[in-house]
């Protein structure tokens, strides 16, 4: 448990300094915080639900996300790279 505790710490800091690189005024401690409630979320579907959710739903979710806020077409939510 300790682990997967020290692993999520780890992927918090990555997306918080991901997240600070953009230079926007939103606070990149809360966009981390979104991201891993969004992924826990995807992976709470999978336990449930295997079969109706792709292993990949979470990727695709960012990538449709980043190219909704970006301006551009979200695209199909079976092609995440929108073409």
């Amino acid at each position: 448990m300790r682990s997967l505790v020290f692993g999520r710490h780890l992927n918090r800091n990555w997306l918080v300094s991901d997240a600070d690189s953009l230079g926007t005024t939103i606070d990149p401690e809360q966009v981390a915080a979104m991201l891993l409630a969004i992924e826990d979320g995807f992976r709470l579907h999978r336990l449930i639900d295997p079969d109706g959710t792709p292993p990949d739903s979470f990727v695709r979710s960012l990538s449709m996300l980043q190219r909704a806020l970006s301006g551009g077409d979200p695209g199909d939510a079976d092609d995440p790279g929108g073409r």
